[in-house]
C-alpha cells in the first residue's frame, strides 16, 4: 500500500497543469460562430454570477489565425469559476449551428469520432495562454460537445432524425431546450464590400433566390434599376454547410432548407496586399467532408466570419465585380467599419427597433440544446445541463451580450424564415 501511494503521488507530480485541469469538471459547449460575440460574453457573465465566493475568473482564447481579442474568440476557455461549489472549467468552440447540431444530437450519443469538435488545450505542446494569443489547432483537444449553442432551430437543419446524407448514415434524437426556450434573438444583414457601388443598396426576396442560385453572377442593374449595370455583376458569398447563418439564409430568402446542395456561392480571390479582388470565381471542391457531407464545387463556403471579413474589406471594380454576402448585425458593424456597406432588406434598413416592430424581418432565435433523450446528459454531466439552463435563462435578461432580448419584440414567429406575426407569446 505505502509503495503504491508512493507511486500516485510521483504521478500527481509529473502530471503538473493536466492534474489541475483535470480536477476540475470539464463542460464542453459547440455553436455558431456567427453568434460567437453574444455567446462568449454570456458564458462569462453566467459563470461569474453562478460561482459562489469570490473565484478568479481567468480567460484562454484563440481568435482563429489571429487573437483579435475574447468577445470575437472561435475558441475559449474559462477556468476559476464553479457552479455550486464545483469547480468547473467551460470550453468553448464555435464551428458552427449545424455542426454542433450533428455532433450533439447523434445517437447512440458520442460515437462517432469524427464529430468531434476541436478546443483549446489547457496542456501540452501548443497549450493556450491566458490572455489569448494561441493560434487555434482542432487537433489538440478534440473532444464530443455536451451543449449546442445555436441561431437555429433544430428543425431547420438537416439533423434532425435519420439522415441518408452521411456516410456512415447516422440517426439524430430531437434535442431539448434549455429553460428559457428561445431567450433571445440575433439579426442579421446583407452587405457588400469596400468601395461597392452606393446604388447597391437594397435586396429583396427575388433578388436574393437569383442571386444565390444562378452561376455567373447577377447583373447589378436588377438592383440599381439603371439600364447601365447590366454588365457590372454581383457575386454571392456565404458560409459552409456547418453554418447555422447559411440555413437560415435559406429559410428568409424561401430557397428552402432542403435546397442547401443547391445553393451557389464564390470566392473572392485577393491580391498579395489582401487589399483588391482580382477576381471571382466559384467555391472550389474540397477534399475531405463537412459534417461528413463531401462539398461540391460551386456550393461551398467560409468555415467562419474571418476569411469573409478579408474579402469585404477589399476593394474591387465594375470589370470584375462586387460580393454580397449575408452576416450577423455585430459582424456587419464590423465590415461597415471596414470600409463596405449594409444593403436594405426589402427596402427596410436593419435596426434593433425594426425587427421589435416586425418591419425587418431577418433574425432568428438563439437556442441552448442539449441531448436528454434517455435522460443522457442529467444523468451523464449534470453540471453541463444545469449550466445551459443557467445559461438560457441568463440570455432572456442580460442586456450586456448584444443580443435581443426575446421579451422586448411585438412580434413572433414560429419558424425560422416564417411569417412574422404581431402577437407575442
Amino acid at each position: 500500500m505505502k509503495t503504491y501511494k508512493l507511486l500516485f503521488a510521483a504521478a500527481l507530480a509529473t502530471l503538473g497543469l493536466s492534474s489541475i485541469a483535470s480536477a476540475q469538471t470539464a463542460i464542453y459547449i459547440s455553436g455558431a460562430p456567427a453568434t460567437r460575440a453574444i455567446w462568449n460574453q454570456a458564458i462569462l457573465n453566467t459563470l461569474t454570477a453562478k460561482s459562489t465566493g469570490s473565484p478568479t475568473i481567468t480567460k484562454y482564447w484563440s481568435g482563429g489565425t489571429v487573437s483579435t481579442g475574447y468577445t470575437t474568440a472561435n475558441q475559449i476557455v474559462l477556468t476559476g469559476g464553479n457552479l455550486s461549489g464545483t469547480a468547473v472549467t467551460i470550453y468553448a468552440s464555435w464551428t458552427g449551428s449545424t455542426g454542433g447540431n450533428q455532433s450533439v444530437a447523434n445517437t447512440p450519443p458520442a460515437t462517432i469520432s469524427a464529430l468531434k469538435v476541436g478546443f483549446l488545450s489547457l496542456s501540452g505542446s501548443g497549450s493556450a495562454t491566458a490572455g489569448g494569443g494561441n493560434t487555434f489547432n482542432a487537433t489538440l483537444n478534440p473532444q464530443y460537445p455536451q451543449v449546442n449553442l445555436s441561431d437555429t432551430l433544430q428543425s431547420t437543419l438537416p439533423f434532425n432524425g435519420t439522415t441518408s446524407v452521411t456516410t456512415p448514415a447516422t440517426s439524430y434524437v430531437a434535442l431539448t431546450e434549455a429553460t428559457t426556450h428561445n431567450p433571445a434573438v440575433t439579426g442579421f444583414e446583407f452587405v457588400t464590400n469596400k468601395g461597392a457601388p452606393s446604388r447597391l443598396s437594397n435586396i429583396t426576396t427575388n433578388l436574393a433566390q437569383t442571386l444565390f442560385t444562378t452561376t455567373d453572377g447577377t447583373p447589378l442593374a436588377l438592383f440599381s434599376g439603371s439600364s447601365a449595370d447590366q454588365n457590372i455583376f454581383i457575386y454571392p458569398v456565404g458560409r459552409d454547410i456547418a453554418s447555422g447563418a447559411r440555413y437560415i439564409l435559406l429559410a428568409e430568402t424561401g430557397i428552402g432548407t432542403a435546397n442547401s446542395n443547391s445553393l451557389v456561392q464564390y470566392a473572392p480571390a485577393l491580391n498579395s496586399g489582401s487589399t483588391g479582388i482580382t477576381g471571382i470565381d466559384a467555391y472550389p471542391s474540397t477534399s475531405g467532408t463537412i459534417n461528413l457531407i463531401t462539398p461540391i464545387a460551386g456550393n461551398g463556403g467560409y468555415s467562419s466570419f474571418t476569411p469573409v471579413l478579408a474579402v469585404l474589406s477589399a476593394t474591387s471594380s465594375d470589370t470584375v465585380g462586387y460580393p454580397v454576402t449575408y452576416v450577423t448585425d455585430s459582424d456587419a458593424t464590423t465590415v461597415i467599419g471596414a470600409g463596405g456597406h449594409a444593403l436594405n432588406w426589402n427596402g427596410v434598413p436593419y435596426s434593433v427597433a425594426a425587427i421589435q416592430q416586425g418591419q425587418y424581418t431577418y433574425w432568428s432565435y438563439l437556442h441552448v440544446y442539449y441531448n436528454n433523450t434517455g435522460n443522457y446528459i442529467q444523468t451523464n454531466f449534470p453540471l453541463a445541463k444545469s449550466f445551459a439552463d443557467f445559461l438560457a435563462a441568463d440570455l432572456a435578461t442580460d442586456v450586456g451580450t448584444g443580443a435581443i432580448l426575446t421579451s422586448s419584440l411585438s412580434v413572433t414567429r414560429s419558424l425560422d424564415g416564417g411569417l412574422v406575426t404581431g402577437t407575442y407569446y
